[in-house]
C-alpha cells in the first residue's frame, strides 16, 4: 500500500475545513514528491490513487464547507487589535490617521468572516508589543514568531513567509552578515532582527531606530555600516522614495514566519484566526489582497482561475508521466530479469573459476610479502655484519704501507664487501619492487658484472656464450635491475635446459628502428640496443606464450616457482623504455629479445674519491650493534673527532639530557631495542631543534621515509658506509 502521511490523513478527515484544507494540500505536495511515494507507485496502481485521493479531498472539503457556520451566524467578538503606526507596506497609520496595509486589510476581511469586530490601537511597536505582553490588548496584527516571543504570546499560522535581509550602501564593501562583527547596525527597537543582533552577540554597537523608514534613511545618508530589516519593506521604501544607493545583499533569515500574535492563552481566538485565514487562501481573497499591496515587489501572478487550471494540467501531467515511469520500469525490470536468468549460469561458472584463481594469487601474493618481510630482515642484519667487516678493514688498510701485500688483501676485502652490499640492495628491490633511479649505463658491463653473480648458480652441463660487440651500448638504465632481467632469464634458461648438455648465448648488437618498423606505439624511430638471449631447453608451447608476461603464470610445478619472474622482466623493460619480445618452438628452444634505446644524452661524471678529512666535532654515536660502535668510535677518534659511544639509546638519552649543549653531531641507527631510532631523534629535536643529526641504519624503512621528513635530518648513510663518505656527511 501506498503511506501518506499522518497529518495528510487528519487534515484530510477534520470536520473543520477552512483551518485544514490548505494544510492538507500542502502535506500531499510533500508526499507527492517525496521518492519513497513514487517508488511504490509501479507495485500499487498509484496515478490511479492519487486521482481518488484528490476526488475524495474535494468532496469532503465541499461537504465540511455546507456544515460550516456562515458568516454572521456566531455572535461577534469584540477584539482590540494592537498594530505599528510606522511599519509599511504591512501597517501604517496614513495622512487621515486611519491604520492601513497589507496586516491590516488582511484581519479586516478575516474579521468580516468570522463575525469579528475589531477595535484598532496603534502607536510605536515596542509599545504595541509591550501591550500585548501585558494583556493590555487581544491581539497585535503582526509579529515574527521565534521560540522565545512564543514563551509570552501565542501565535497563529504564518500568513507570509518574510525575507529577512542585510542592507548596505553600494560602496561599503559589505557582502555577508558575518562581515559585520563589531559594526555599526540599524534595527528597529523591539523588531525581531533587534532580536537577532542581541542573541548572536554580532556587535555592541547597535542602533535602534523606530521605524523601518529613519533606518533606511540613516544608512542612505552615509552613516552606520548597515541595516537589517524585512527585504518586502526595505524594498518598498527604496522604490517610493528613489533611493539608488542602497541594496539588500543577502537575506539574513530566509523565509521568517509572520504571524498573528494574541494574548498567551487565547486559544479561541487563536483557530477563529486560522480558521479565517484558511478560507481566504481557498477563496482567492487572500491572492487579491497580497497582490494589491505586493504586486509590484514580488511579481505580477496570474489570475486564480489561470492558476487552478494550470495546476489541475500540471497533476494530469504528474499522473501521466509517473503513469509512463510505471509502465516503463516494469518492463525494464522484465528485460532485465531475463537476461540476469540467462547469464546468471554461465556467470557462476566463470565467478568460481576467477575465485580459484584468485585464491592462488592471493597465496602467491602473501608468499612474496613473507619474503619481501624476511629480505628486509636479513638485509639488515648483513649489512650491519658488513659495517664491522668494513670498518676494521680500513682501519687494518690505513695502518699499512699502500706498496704491501696487506694492503691489497685488505683492498679485496672492501671490494668484496662493496659487492655484498650491492647484491643486498638487490634482494631487497627485488623482494619489494621498489622503483629505482636509473643513470648512463653500458649494457656491455652490467651483464659482465651479471654473469659474475650468476657463476656460482649455474650448473657445470650449461655452457654461457657471450657476444657483447655492439658500437653503441650506453643506455639510461638501473643498473639493479638490469641484472634482475638478466638473472631471471638465464636461470629461466638453464631450467629449461635440465640435466641436458645445453648452452646459453648472450649477444649485443645495434638496430635501427624507423617509422615503419617500428611495432609498439610508445617506441620511437631511432638507434637501439638489443640484448638478445637464446638456449636450448625445450621451448616454450605457442598456446601459453602470450601469457609468460602475466603475473602468477607459472608452468612450473608447485614450490618450484611463484610465476613472477618473467612478469618482473617486462616491467622492467617497460620503465626502461624498451620492449621485449619472445620466440620458441618447442623442443628447439628460445630466444628473448629485449630493445633499449640508446641513450645520447650527457654521461655523468664519476667523481675521484673524495679525501678523508678529519675534525674537532663532539659526536654522540649510537648503535645496539658493539662491532659497529667499537670500529666506527676507533676511526673518528683517529681523525680527531670527539666521540661518545653507545650501544644503549636510553643509555645515550640520558646523556644528551643532561648535557645537551656538550654535542655537535648525532650518529644513530634506526631499529634499535629499548627506543627506535625516530622516536630517539624527534626527542632530541625538542630538546635542541639545531643539532645535526646523521642516521646510519642498515635499511631504508618505509616507516623511516614517512616520518623523517619533517626533522631535519643531515643525511642518511646506508651500512657499510666508507670512511670517505661518513667524513662528508661531517663536513655538511
Amino acid at each position: 500500500m501506498i503511506a501518506f502521511p499522518g497529518s495528510l490523513i487528519s487534515n484530510l478527515l477534520c470536520q473543520n475545513p477552512g483551518v485544514y484544507y490548505i494544510k492538507a494540500m500542502d502535506d500531499f505536495r510533500n508526499a507527492i514528491f517525496c521518492t519513497d511515494f513514487i517508488k511504490q507507485l509501479p507495485q500499487t496502481g498509484g496515478p490511479f490513487i492519487v486521482l481518488i485521493f484528490f476526488i475524495c479531498l474535494h468532496i469532503n472539503y465541499a461537504a465540511a464547507a455546507d456544515n460550516h457556520p456562515k458568516p454572521g451566524k456566531t455572535p461577534d467578538r469584540i477584539v482590540t487589535v494592537g498594530t505599528d503606526h510606522d511599519y509599511p507596506p504591512f501597517e501604517y497609520v496614513d495622512e487621515q490617521g486611519s491604520a492601513q496595509g497589507f496586516n491590516i486589510d488582511l484581519l479586516k476581511s478575516i474579521a468580516e468572516t468570522m463575525g469579528l469586530t475589531l477595535k484598532i490601537t496603534t502607536g510605536p511597536w515596542k509599545e504595541i508589543r509591550s501591550a500585548l505582553e501585558n494583556g493590555q490588548v487581544n491581539m497585535v496584527s503582526g509579529m515574527y514568531y521565534s521560540p522565545e516571543r512564543n514563551m509570552n504570546v501565542d501565535f497563529s499560522v504564518p500568513f507570509i513567509q518574510v525575507h529577512l535581509s542585510m542592507f548596505t550602501r553600494d560602496d561599503s564593501g559589505f557582502h555577508k552578515i558575518s562581515e559585520l562583527k563589531n559594526k555599526e547596525i540599524i534595527v528597529q527597537t523591539g523588531d525581531i532582527m533587534h532580536d537577532y543582533v542581541l542573541s548572536t552577540q554580532i556587535t555592541p554597537k547597535i542602533i535602534e531606530v523606530d521605524n523601518t523608514l529613519d533606518g533606511i534613511r540613516l544608512l542612505a545618508s552615509g552613516k552606520h555600516d548597515a541595516a537589517l530589516l524585512p527585504n518586502l519593506q526595505g524594498q518598498y521604501f527604496l522604490r517610493k522614495y528613489d533611493i539608488t544607493n542602497i541594496r539588500a545583499v543577502q537575506p539574513v533569515i530566509i523565509g521568517q514566519k509572520y504571524c498573528f500574535a494574541v494574548t498567551e492563552g487565547d486559544r479561541e481566538l487563536i483557530d477563529m484566526l486560522d480558521q479565517g485565514l484558511s478560507i481566504l487562501k481557498a477563496s482567492g481573497k487572500y491572492r487579491e489582497i497580497r497582490e494589491h499591496w505586493f504586486g509590484v515587489l514580488e511579481g505580477t501572478n496570474y489570475p486564480l482561475h489561470y492558476r487552478t487550471v494550470l495546476g489541475i494540467l500540471l497533476c494530469l501531467i504528474l499522473m501521466l508521466l509517473i503513469s509512463w515511469f510505471w509502465t516503463w520500469t516494469l518492463r525494464r525490470l522484465v528485460r532485465k530479469k531475463t537476461r540476469q536468468l540467462a547469464d546468471e549460469l554461465s556467470e557462476r561458472k566463470q565467478a568460481e573459476k576467477e575465485k580459484e584463481a584468485l585464491e592462488e594469487r592471493l597465496r602467491q601474493v602473501h608468499k612474496m610479502e613473507a619474503i619481501g618481510t624476511l629480505a628486509a630482515g636479513i638485509a639488515h642484519d648483513f649489512n650491519n655484519i658488513l659495517s664491522a667487516i668494513v670498518g676494521y678493514a680500513q682501519l687494518a688498510r690505513q695502518e699499512t704501507d699502500s706498496e704491501s701485500r696487506a694492503y691489497k688483501d685488505m683492498t679485496a676485502v672492501l671490494e668484496s664487501a662493496d659487492r655484498a652490499k650491492k647484491l643486498i640492495r638487490q634482494i631487497l628491490t627485488y623482494s619489494r619492487g621498489t622503483k629505482q633511479e636509473q643513470q648512463a649505463e653500458h649494457l656491455s658491463f652490467l651483464i659482465k658484472g651479471g654473469m659474475q653473480l650468476l657463476k656460482t648458480s649455474l650448473p657445470a652441463n650449461v655452457e654461457i656464450i657471450t657476444d657483447l660487440q655492439a658500437k653503441t651500448d650506453l643506455i639510461l638504465a638501473n643498473a639493479t635491475q638490469i641484472h634482475q632481467i638478466l638473472i631471471n632469464l638465464v636461470i629461466n634458461s638453464a631450467h629449461a635446459i635440465g640435466l641436458n648438455q645445453g648452452r646459453i648465448e648472450i649477444r649485443l648488437r645495434n638496430i635501427e628502428l624507423t617509422q615503419k618498423t617500428v611495432s609498439v606505439p610508445p617506441l620511437m624511430p631511432g638507434t637501439y640496443v638489443e640484448l638478445t638471449l637464446t638456449d636450448t631447453g625445450h621451448g616454450i608451447d605457442k598456446s601459453i606464450q602470450e601469457r609468460i608476461f602475466d603475473p602468477f603464470f607459472t608452468t612450473k610445478q608447485r614450490g618450484q616457482g611463484t610465476g613472477m619472474g618473467l612478469s618482473l622482466v617486462h616491467g622492467i623493460v617497460k620503465d626502461h623504455g624498451g620492449q621485449i619480445q619472445v620466440k620458441s618452438r618447442l623442443n628447439q628452444g628460445t630466444s628473448f629479445h629485449i630493445i633499449f634505446p640508446v641513450y645520447t644524452g650527457a654521461q655523468v661524471e664519476i667523481d675521484a674519491p673524495a679525501p678523508i678529512m678529519g675534525g674537532s666535532e663532539r659526536i654522540l654515536f649510537i648503535d645496539d650493534e658493539k662491532d659497529v660502535v667499537d670500529v666506527w668510535e676507533r676511526i673518528l677518534t683517529s681523525l680527531g673527532y670527539q666521540v661518545t659511544a653507545s650501544e644503549s639509546p636510553r643509555t645515550a638519552m640520558d646523556l644528551f639530557q643532561q648535557s645537551p649543549e656538550k654535542f655537535d653531531v648525532i650518529i644513530t641507527d634506526l631499529d634499535m631495542p629499548q627506543i627506535n631510532g625516530l622516536s630517539l631523534i624527534r626527542a632530541v629535536k625538542d630538546i635542541r631543534p639545531d643539532i645535526r643529526i646523521i642516521v646510519h641504519s642498515g635499511i631504508k624503512t618505509r616507516e623511516y621515509e614517512q616520518g623523517a621528513a619533517d626533522l631535519d635530518i643531515t643525511c642518511f648513510l646506508q651500512k657499510p658506509v666508507s670512511i670517505e663518505k661518513m667524513t662528508q656527511a661531517l663536513q655538511k
